[in-house]
């Protein structure tokens, strides 16, 4: 019996198909159940507007200049939406420091579909900003 192939054209177009079929899985989401009191957005919110920023900033950067801070013209709504005190850029990351006091952390790390670093596994982690040691909640 003959072994079979794959067609040159179809192997040629299978990572466009499941690039295509990743983005139709993550577009059929289930919203967040209307009434549900949260002081924040919902984390595929925070998510999606982490990664409009972080793409943003990246296209503005230019050359080697290696800046942390995120100015706030290229914030997404929903990050302004926060008032945070700052906003960094880590490894294709986001970190949102809260401007909020009397919290057990200090804002958010929001992990970006496009980085290749993965925060550390568990809820929370310290990392240091600038001179502050600070405690954030994950989002994956």
């Amino acid at each position: 019996m003959p072994a079979r192939t794959v067609p040159s054209g179809l192997r040629r177009s299978l990572p466009v198909l499941w690039i295509v079929l990743a983005l139709a899985c993550a577009c059929t989401r289930e919203p967040a159940p209307v009434g549900t009191p949260s002081a924040y957005p919902a984390e595929e919110t925070l998510s999606q507007a982490a990664l409009d920023t972080v793409i943003r900033f990246n296209q503005a950067r230019s050359g080697g200049a290696e800046r942390i801070e995120v100015p706030e013209e290229f914030w997404a709504p929903e990050i302004a939406a926060l008032e945070p005190r700052g906003v960094y850029w880590h490894n294709n990351n986001l970190v949102v420091l809260s401007s909020a006091s009397g919290s057990d952390t200090d804002g958010f790390y929001i992990y970006v579909l496009i980085s290749s670093y993965m925060p550390p596994d568990g809820e929370t982690m310290d990392l240091q900003v600038g001179q502050e040691l600070v405690r954030l909640v994950v989002i994956r």
